[in-house]
């Protein structure tokens, strides 16, 4: 993104009002490039490349921390 980088799309977002959690997907697989997403308001982070199965933990584990996952039971 030639006029701003993620970080600076995701505080734009976080001022906003009642938005969900932001997990932050990034290039950048290292525990500073995490710690300043976590830093900066994300909720959590994954490092490309990602699957699906890795990108479904990490939402299922920010919503438990809210306590907005339930599981469905028949």
């Amino acid at each position: 993104m030639p006029e701003m980088n993620g970080f600076d799309v995701m505080e734009q977002v976080k001022a906003k009002k009642n938005l969900p959690d932001i997990i932050v997907v990034t290039g950048w697989d290292s525990q500073q490039v995490a710690q300043e997403a976590i830093n900066k308001g994300a909720s959590d982070y994954i490092p490309k490349p990602i699957t699906f199965d890795a990108l479904h933990l990490k939402i299922k584990s920010v919503l438990q921390k809210k306590g907005k996952y339930f599981l469905k039971t028949s």
